[in-house]
């Protein structure tokens, strides 16, 4: 090559990823136009645990811990108190009350948030001091609300590139990411305190980095690290785990499948890259699992050594305590988490009739995507491997975290769909895999993507 070409060549790869890089920027003014309406227009603090979640933030702003058995504080209480909430049937004490007892607020005021990593929290709190430096905003709330735009903006960025990675087109890409994060779960968790804020991104990071590592790209320990940080964010990123270990599995049976017809194949051909060794697959699992095992056993210890005798005394603890977990329940919640999007815990401001039909049109697009990429793709392809680890892990998340609360609390609850939220970019980049295969998917994605934009904004503008 000379060196005129080289050049050319270089400036075209230079060109090619600033490109990449504008589009991934592209989304954080997405996410500000999805989130901070939301902020001004749903003052009251979401039902969904968040006023114990503000007072996890007072305390690592502090830097204290939650400790088990501990009852809310004063700053969160005076929040929950002034803000009101969307919990219906609850009455709060008045906001200019002089004196706040937690046993007036949800759940005896004990805050059952304390098992949760502070990961989430030491984030969010360093950057809301920010954010209140800068602007002179007084509320912690509003000022931890307020980081939701770069949570969702990290989170649909890296949804559209695990969609790109996997052969969709940019419209495609673009209009999957459009439609999830202008559902119910994600809005809600990008726009209030609550550990599942993050969901989004660690979803696309981890799905991302099982795709480096699987075709080479990567070394196998980087997944024992993803991992490690996705737990270290909350509990329910197993979710993702889970569906990472599946197309770990599924690789390794695609690589050896590869092998077995290089082998059979006349000598005359060119030679084919030698499938990688089992025991690099071996190591993908251990890491991975390892990895996601670390966090929550490690803070799970420090929970249960610094928890007070009081811990004993959470009446939620108690009111979901059984001895057995039948098969109903286990069946049902299959359904519940079949589809992250159905189902959301959306406060009244989010309940409308067209923001309820594209959650409904999204919830079968998401399922009819993963299927059909999987079964019509099923022996080739990394998107087809993921689309089908997305569906084993849409299909077993719900009765995964069932047994898992049974066998560590002795308790059965219902598990709702944004346990899902770290499924959503793998289903989301299938969704856009499967428009791209389509002539004119790709121009209806987008503009069905634009169009829950408007439908949310209608909402709350």
């Amino acid at each position: 090559m000379t060196p005129k070409r080289r050049a050319s060549s270089a400036d075209s790869g230079a060109h090619g990823q600033l490109v990449r890089y504008l589009e991934l920027l592209v989304w954080l003014p997405i996410a500000a136009l999805i989130v901070l309406p939301q902020i001004h227009t749903f003052t009251e603090l979401s039902k969904v645990d968040e006023y114990q979640h503000v007072d996890y933030l007072v305390h690592i702003s502090h830097l204290d811990q939650v400790k088990g058995g501990e009852k809310v504080g004063e700053v969160a209480m005076r929040e929950q108190a002034c803000r009101g909430s969307d919990l219906e049937g609850f009455d709060y004490p008045p906001c200019r009350s002089k004196h706040l007892d937690p046993g007036q607020f949800p759940g005896a005021g004990y805050n059952h948030t304390y098992a949760d990593p502070p990961t989430y929290y030491l984030v969010t709190a360093a950057s809301a001091s920010v954010v209140q430096h800068l602007t002179g905003v007084d509320s912690i709330v509003t000022a931890g609300r307020a980081i939701g735009v770069f949570w969702l903006a990290g989170g649909l960025a890296l949804t559209y590139a695990l969609a790109r990675r996997l052969g969709a087109g940019r419209a495609a890409a673009a209009g999957a990411g459009l439609l999830i994060g202008t559902t119910g779960n994600v809005v809600l968790a990008s726009a209030t305190i609550t550990t599942d804020a993050p969901q989004l991104l660690v979803g696309g990071m981890l799905c991302l980095v099982a795709l480096a590592v699987t075709e080479g790209r990567r070394a196998w320990w980087w997944l024992g690290l993803a991992a490690a940080a996705a737990t270290a964010v909350k509990i329910t990123s197993l979710a993702v785990v889970g569906l990472v270990a599946v197309f770990v599995v599924a690789s390794f049976v695609a690589d050896r499948r590869r092998g077995r017809l290089a082998s059979s194949e006349p000598a005359a051909t060119e030679p084919t890259e030698p499938p990688a060794r089992p025991r690099r697959y071996v190591a993908m699992l251990v890491a991975l699992l390892v990895g996601a095992l670390i966090p929550s056993l490690v803070w799970g210890a420090v929970s249960t050594a610094t928890a007070l005798p009081s811990v004993d005394d959470i009446p939620m603890a108690e009111q979901f305590r059984v001895s057995h977990i039948s098969w109903a329940g286990l069946s049902e919640s299959v359904i519940q988490v079949w589809s992250p999007v159905a189902r959301p815990e959306t406060p009244p401001l989010l309940r409308s009739d067209s923001m309820e039909v594209m959650s409904d049109v999204l919830n079968l697009l998401l399922i009819a995507a993963t299927l059909g990429v999987a079964w019509f793709g099923v022996r080739v392809g990394a998107a087809a491997r993921m689309a089908g680890a997305t569906a084993a892990a849409m299909a077993l998340t719900g009765p995964a975290f069932s047994v898992l609360i049974f066998v560590t609390l002795h308790a059965a609850y219902w598990i709702p769909s944004r346990y899902g939220i770290s499924l959503l970019p793998a289903a989301a980049a299938a969704l856009a895999v499967a428009a791209s295969t389509r002539r004119g998917g790709a121009a209806g994605l987008l503009g069905l993507g634009g169009l829950s934009l408007l439908a949310l904004l209608a909402q709350t503008l």
